[in-house]
């Protein structure tokens, strides 16, 4: 292999090692076999060769439990003849360092070592490393992005499956590109709402129109420097799914999902289409909320069923209680938490940060 040849698959395996773990293990394979060395690693920072600061190493460090500090050895050589690459050798073996970045005062360093009793590196492979790093350092920034913004996806996707509302991502179309737990787990039970051929399917026809002409709407509304126009709360709609069950039916809000793109067309997903079980009974009022307004146990049981959607009546026939003294543990809770009506108390007390509009939640005057 020429040396054009050589390094032209030293910068490919650069980038190619962004895409996966095992890249990283060819690419050092690769550089210490182009380098003639026993072993290089990328470590962040100084100090002993120690695994919480390798990010990736191939072979062993010239002296496998001697420290090494490629900042000051650096520094301190006679030939740091380029500005990010310096050669050293000490009694622990020849060194050939590169920068890949500095931040702070933990640089991220490349080595490449040999043995002492190895001829030190010499000007071609000090070049070869020179026409490398960069591609190299360039590697480590988009592989570090890539990563965080993998570990990010993955914490908002953990987030999304613990929320008590099943939240599904559409596009124009109608398919499903995205789905939480809750989202799957209604969708199993396939009552009336379910993901068939990746598109919800309604079980009546009327409301499945509904719905896709809600989707098909909210897919054509303009967009201005890439970010649609119209405000999240004036662009909801809401609507009922029927239960052939006979179960309460879902209350499904479409809104659309507000993307940035720089090419000022529509993203992929353009709504999400947002409902809950209201049937399902799990607390929704969290010890600490209870602590927090000084709710007795018996408002706290009250705050929970109105957070759920249900109205005075059929809250204080679940509890047991008259209406009016149902109304009464409602005004103390209104006091309490600082709201004045059972629609302001839903937001409050809500499972998610999006208002469902259920039924029966107000009398017609607007009072409990």
């Amino acid at each position: 292999m020429s040396p054009s040849e050589q390094l032209y698959r030293l910068i490919v395996l650069c980038y190619e090692a962004t895409n996966r773990e095992a890249g990283w293990d060819h690419l050092g394979a690769e550089l210490a076999e182009a380098l003639s060395a026993s072993g290089c690693a990328a470590v962040v920072g100084s100090g002993k060769w120690d695994e919480e600061l390798v990010q990736w190493s191939h072979g062993l460090p010239a002296s496998g439990t001697g420290a090494w500090h490629p900042g000051r050895a650096a520094e301190q050589s006679a030939r740091a003849v380029r500005r990010r690459l310096a050669v050293v050798t000490t009694a622990q073996g020849h060194f050939l360092i590169g920068t890949l970045c500095k931040r702070e005062t933990a640089p991220h360093v490349f080595v490449a070592t040999r043995p002492t009793d190895a001829p030190p590196f010499d000007e071609a492979e000090f070049d070869l490393l020179a026409e490398v790093l960069p591609h190299l350092a360039r590697a480590h920034q988009l592989y570090r992005t890539m990563r965080n913004s993998e570990d990010m996806h993955g914490a908002l996707t953990e987030i999304m499956d613990r929320l008590p509302e099943a939240i599904f991502l559409v596009d124009g179309d109608g398919k499903v590109l995205s789905s939480n737990g809750s989202a799957r787990a209604i969708s199993r039970q396939n009552d009336g709402l379910s993901v068939i051929g990746d598109h919800i399917i309604l079980a009546r026809p009327e409301e499945q129109a509904s719905l896709r002409a809600v989707i098909a709407d909210t897919a054509t509304r303009p967009v201005a420097g890439g970010t649609q126009t119209l405000s999240l709360a004036e662009d909801v709609a809401t609507m009922s799914v029927t239960r052939p069950s006979g179960r309460r039916a879902f209350p499904v809000v479409v809104t659309p999902v507000r993307c940035r793109s720089g090419t000022g067309r529509w993203p992929s997903a353009v709504a999400a289409v947002i409902t809950k079980d209201i049937e399902q009974n799990a607390s929704v009022l969290t010890p600490d909320l209870a602590t927090a307004f000084k709710l007795t146990p018996g408002e706290a049981r009250l705050a929970e069923l109105i957070a759920d959607g249900l109205g005075v009546q059929e809250s204080a026939e679940a509890l047991g209680i008259t209406r009016n003294t149902a109304r009464t543990h409602l005004k103390r809770i209104y006091a309490k938490a600082g709201v004045h009506s059972q629609a302001d108390l839903v937001r409050l007390f809500s499972r998610g940060s999006i208002e469902l509009r259920l039924t029966d939640v107000e009398d017609e005057t607007g009072t409990p």
